[in-house]
């Protein structure tokens, strides 16, 4: 009997549980964040391809420093912005900016160390566009998933009465005040 009333509570708990969009709202500034480390770790996996060439410490030095930069700015639309498509439009854009700047950067570097023609500064190339489209990918699929609360607000009336004016109703003024 406790077996069957066990079994019958843990099936009736594991039914009755909540979907994942419901029990973990998604956050389009959380997946940007997420994008541009992971984008980042890809990017200096790549970079190790260079490592021999000269001036390549400092490429890494202003690609961090430029990683961080976006980060905070991104952190800050947090704040300043409610969840919706105003804050998805700029988050979206400083992650297309930031990932389109860290590849010419790497494309000029190669340029300028030699590399420019060789079949592995290619396959770095074509791997950080990969890199970059699918953190472009993975925010647009957050912003589908994101929850945004919409509040109603009461229409103003366009013409105000006297408060003292009654109408046909037997009201006054604005929503009979």
């Amino acid at each position: 009997m406790l077996f069957r009333a066990t079994f019958l509570f843990f099936l009736i708990f594991v039914l009755d549980a909540p979907d994942s969009r419901a029990s973990h709202p998604v956050d389009v500034v959380s997946v940007a964040i997420k994008a541009i480390e992971d984008f980042e770790r890809s990017s200096l996996d790549y970079l190790k391809a260079f490592e021999g060439a000269g001036g390549s410490s400092i490429l890494i030095k202003r690609y961090r420093d430029r990683t961080m930069e976006t980060l905070s700015l991104i952190k800050e639309v947090r704040w300043s912005e409610g969840p919706g498509p105003r804050r998805f439009r700029r988050v979206l854009r400083i992650v297309d900016l930031y990932t389109a700047d860290q590849i010419e950067m790497i494309e000029d570097f190669g340029r300028g160390s030699g590399f420019a023609g060789s079949p592995l500064f290619d396959e770095v190339m074509d791997g950080l566009a990969r890199a970059r489209e699918k953190a472009l990918g993975e925010l647009k699929k957050a912003f589908r998933l994101e929850v945004v609360e919409e509040k109603r607000i009461r229409p103003v009336p366009l013409i105000d009465r006297s408060p003292f004016e009654e109408d046909k109703q037997g009201g006054k003024g604005i929503w009979d005040r």
